[in-house]
Formats: structure tokens, C-alpha cells, sequence
């Protein structure tokens, strides 16, 4: 009885030390990297008044939503139509998402949804007031093409 006790804490000695051991042991001198993170451009946010009074004609409607970027191209088409294309450093689909949300919000309804090309184009409507906003990809980021027209349709503007 006394030999089998003794084996016991024998072996109860010999498993505390090894624990102790192993946890002494020297770190894997292998080193795990971080994956590299992916660069995303943030979302669009909404160009102040005073920037797009700046960037637009003074004709222009300033009450329209347009996000923050630079405009490349902004000019009245007849009496009623202006139309603005602006570069902006956030992927076609924030873009785009940007536009719906910015829109919905004020109250424009989206009444038609089509492929453009490389991007998408959304037609809105609010009141007599029409919005045509056709997104595509370009090297930094996307490029918005917004035709607006008030009391006209402009699904043919472009």
C-alpha cells in the first residue's frame, strides 16, 4: 500500500514539474505579422453650402445634396437643366450609396435604376424636380454625373 502511495506522488510531483517546465520553456522564435490591412477610402460626406457656392454656378440649385469632392465639369443645359460632374475619393458603390441615402433623406423618391456603362444610374423625383445621377469607377475613387432638372425631365439629358 505504502509502494502504490508512493508512486502516486511520485508521478504527482513528476506532472507538476513538467507544467512548470513547459511554462518556463523559451518563446517560438516564430512571429506571427498581422495581415496587412486593406486600404478603403472613406464614404462620401455632404459638401457644405459655402464649398458648393464656391464649386458651382451661382445659378445652380445649392439646395440639392452633393457630396464632398471636386467638381470637373458644372453647366446649365436650357432654361431648366444643370448639370455638374464631380470626382470623388470613395468607391462607385459609397458613392452611389451616398446619393440614396442623401436624396431618400430629402424627400426624392427613386423612380428608375439601370446599368450606365461601367456604373449605375439613378433617376429621382421630387415633385416636378428630377435627378439623374449616373456613378462609375475611376482611378481614385468614382465620378458622379448629376443632371437636375426642375419642371423637366431629364432622363435624356445625357
Amino acid at each position: 500500500m505504502r509502494l502504490v502511495r508512493s508512486i502516486a506522488v511520485g508521478l504527482a510531483i513528476l506532472a507538476v514539474a513538467a507544467s512548470v517546465t513547459g511554462c518556463a520553456s523559451q518563446p517560438s522564435s516564430v512571429t506571427q505579422e498581422a495581415p496587412p490591412e486593406a486600404s478603403v477610402a472613406p464614404a462620401p460626406e455632404p459638401m457644405q453650402s459655402v464649398e458648393k457656392k464656391r464649386q458651382l454656378p451661382s445659378e445652380f440649385p445649392i439646395e440639392v445634396p452633393v457630396p464632398r469632392g471636386t467638381i470637373t465639369r458644372a453647366d446649365r443645359q436650357g432654361a431648366d437643366v444643370w448639370v455638374y460632374e464631380i470626382a470623388v475619393a470613395s468607391s462607385p458603390e459609397q458613392t452611389l450609396a451616398w446619393y440614396e441615402q442623401a436624396y431618400k433623406s430629402a424627400n426624392w423618391g427613386e423612380i428608375e435604376r439601370s446599368a450606365a456603362g461601367e456604373g449605375t444610374r439613378v433617376l429621382f423625383e421630387k415633385g416636378s424636380a428630377q435627378t439623374e445621377v449616373q456613378v462609375r469607377p475611376a482611378a481614385a475613387g468614382s465620378t458622379a454625373e448629376v443632371a437636375i432638372g426642375i419642371g423637366v425631365p431629364v432622363g435624356e439629358t445625357f
